[in-house]
């Protein structure tokens, strides 16, 4: 709390002159300092022109009145509060953040509010920027971790790609196509009112096309309005299923330094895409032609009759320092960064890294390839979200449950992410009235189904989450990852948060193993 110069002359002064909006009132809401900038921006809002004498709340209309007098209130009582409010004029949108001191008499009495109004709008729009970024990062990560399962299943993967790379490039119609003997063939599709009829089409490899230079030149082409350029994309529709494209991009995969198909992405309208857009689009590209040339090695060794488990280990082995490197340049980029929001951001993905290393890791060192302990692998998962994340490590207690059996490589990547998230979630915000973090977790597996429980002593989820349509990413990455299993997930609160996810299991010989 701070007191203006005993002169009022001057506070008035250094008040109209500040860069800022600024301004007081007195007890009764009169106004004793205005600035223009702040006289400005009211008229701009409300339409009036507003003076000292003036009555700053007869001048605002309807709920900002309302709102205004709260505020003025609260300050009075003697507290500084800084609040913020989005406001539109003239078409544009602006975020302001304003704070209320009290002004204090000789007595320490408060007898009026001075009033800062900053204008947030272009560091709002950055942080926005950060955390769009950073889903989308987090994103990809994802992804790249549900192809870590899918090294025999190469329709999978078109099939997987296709619905993440939506969900961060927005496009009407997209495809996976491979090249085949001179020809592009396209071997998954999206968006598409008949998708039979796409799928399985061929074509040339020409000049004629803009995915002969996605694949001469190695490179992503983007262009804002296909038809311009390529006007045979709507005079030749029928035979190219190409009428509706506008707005193109086309990314390569590129396995072991050979160009093995592309992905073509489409927009309706004229929209070109971003720069954001085409990298993330990219890095879809790196991962998906990793899967490809992955799941082609699979097959040629399955064929020939040769051993894989070598190779496995050394494939996992190699996945797992790869891992680590991105865990490692994660963290130093995190170091000394000043904005909060983006050094948590990559702190939680610095985690999931760490759990899908994790699984290679155990993969490598198992005794029987392919499979895992659920409940070493498990109390190495929580082991590492509350030393990594957990501002102090000793507030929170852990306690991990499980039975004795191992699972394979398609159950303990999904197992793996759902249980950090939901461990995090109770590490960030599952404390209880002294402070304490418990968190229990629970792995068994009856009558075929593999039950994952997570407990924690907090106050649980807001009751405006829905969790039939969540909005956070966290919990959407959640449903679907259950979904992938054929699984259930269920939440209930008891004195905390009750999490349970249930989802079949393999036949034994392919997915769980009794230990012991």
């Amino acid at each position: 709390m701070a007191s203006p110069p005993s002169d009022a002359s001057v506070y008035r002064v250094l008040v109209e002159s500040a860069a800022d909006g600024m301004w007081s009132v007195d007890t009764a809401f009169i106004i004793t300092a205005i600035n223009p900038v702040f006289q400005a921006a009211f008229a701009a809002l409300y339409g009036v022109q507003l003076e000292r004498g003036a009555n700053i709340l007869e001048a605002a209309t309807g709920d900002d009145s309302d709102r205004w007098r709260r505020r003025y209130e609260r300050a009075l009582e003697g507290t500084q509060i800084v609040e913020r409010d989005v406001y539109t004029v003239g078409g544009k949108t602006y975020h302001l953040e304003f704070t209320l001191t009290p002004i204090l008499n000789p007595d320490e009495i408060p007898s009026g509010v001075a009033v800062v109004a900053r204008d947030i709008t272009e560091s709002h729009a950055i942080l926005e920027m950060q955390a769009d970024n950073a889903q989308r990062f987090e994103l990809l990560l994802d992804f790249a971790a549900l192809l870590a399962g899918e090294i025999t299943d190469i329709e999978a993967v078109y099939r997987t790609t296709l619905e993440f790379l939506h969900r961060g490039v927005p496009f009407d119609t997209a495809s996976v196509q491979v090249l085949d003997e001179g020809m592009v063939r396209i071997v998954a599709c999206a968006g598409f009112e008949d998708p039979d009829t796409v799928n399985g089409l061929e074509f040339p490899l020409e000049d004629r096309f803009p995915n002969y230079y996605v694949v001469k030149n190695r490179r992503h082409v983007s262009l804002p309005d296909a038809v311009v350029e390529y006007p045979h994309f709507q005079s030749a529709a029928g035979e190219f299923t190409s009428g509706h494209i506008r707005s193109w991009l086309g990314v390569p995969l590129i396995a072991r330094d050979t160009v093995v198909g592309m992905i073509a992405i489409d927009r309706s309208s004229v929209n070109p895409f971003s720069e954001t857009e085409i990298a993330l689009s990219n890095g879809f590209a790196a991962h998906v032609a990793a899967a490809i040339r992955n799941a082609h090695l699979y097959r040629e060794l399955e064929t020939a009759n040769q051993t894989k488990e070598v190779i496995l280990r050394e494939l996992h082995h190699r996945v797992k320092n790869n891992m680590q490197l991105i865990s490692s340049l994660l963290s130093l980029r995190g170091q000394g960064m000043a904005n909060e929001e983006a050094s948590n951001a990559l702190k939680e993905l610095r985690l999931k890294v760490v759990a899908l290393a994790e699984v290679h890791e155990h993969l490598y060192e198992s005794s029987v390839i392919g499979q895992i302990d659920v409940g070493e692998y498990t109390r190495r998962i929580v082991d590492t979200v509350v030393t990594g994340y957990a501002t102090r490590p000793g507030d929170v207690r852990s306690n991990v449950e499980t039975g004795g059996f191992l699972i394979g490589l398609e159950t303990s990547v999904p197992h793996g992410i759902i249980l950090s998230e939901l461990v995090l979630n109770s590490v960030k915000y599952g404390s209880n009235a002294n402070g304490e973090i418990h968190v229990t977790v629970r792995v068994s597996h009856r009558g075929g189904m593999m039950i994952v429980e997570v407990f924690d002593t907090g106050g649980g989820l807001p009751p405006e989450v829905d969790l039939e349509h969540p909005h956070s990413f966290g919990l959407m990455m959640i449903r679907s990852l259950v979904e992938q299993l054929d699984g259930e997930l269920s939440y209930t609160y008891r004195a905390g948060a009750h999490w349970r996810i249930s989802f079949p299991l393999k036949p034994p010989s392919n997915n769980v193993t009794a230990v012991g």
